[in-house]
């Protein structure tokens, strides 16, 4: 995402967990938690990049909307991010990764 002055920023998509498709920290907790092999996560996360840039396809445009707390613990911009189908329905991309097994529900409290 570019603010306003066109500088890129960060965003961490709200209440969504998705496999890692780099090597992180966040990387070590998945492969303890679900018990798998580092590389089985990385092709994971690669899955899901690819499903929700397949999902965003070539949307002109895509929406936004902010969290009540607007950055996390990391500057990412917390977001909810829509849309708009092909019968100009608007998808929230964040449900819709979870719908299609993409990503895990994730909720952290405010700090």
């Amino acid at each position: 995402m570019k603010d306003d002055d066109g500088k890129e920023v960060s965003v961490r998509m709200i209440g969504k967990d998705a496999p890692e498709s780099r090597s992180n920290k966040r990387l070590e907790l998945q492969m303890r938690q679900q018990d798998k092999e580092q590389k089985t996560i990385l092709e994971l996360g690669e899955k899901a990049k690819a499903h929700l840039k397949e999902l965003i396809g070539k949307n002109e445009f895509v929406y936004l909307e902010f969290d009540v707390q607007k950055c996390d613990n990391y500057g990412r911009v917390l977001v909810y991010v829509y849309i708009l189908d092909k019968n100009n329905r608007f998808v929230m991309l964040n449900e819709q990764m979870l719908k299609d097994g993409f990503a895990n529900l994730l909720t952290i409290p405010r700090t």
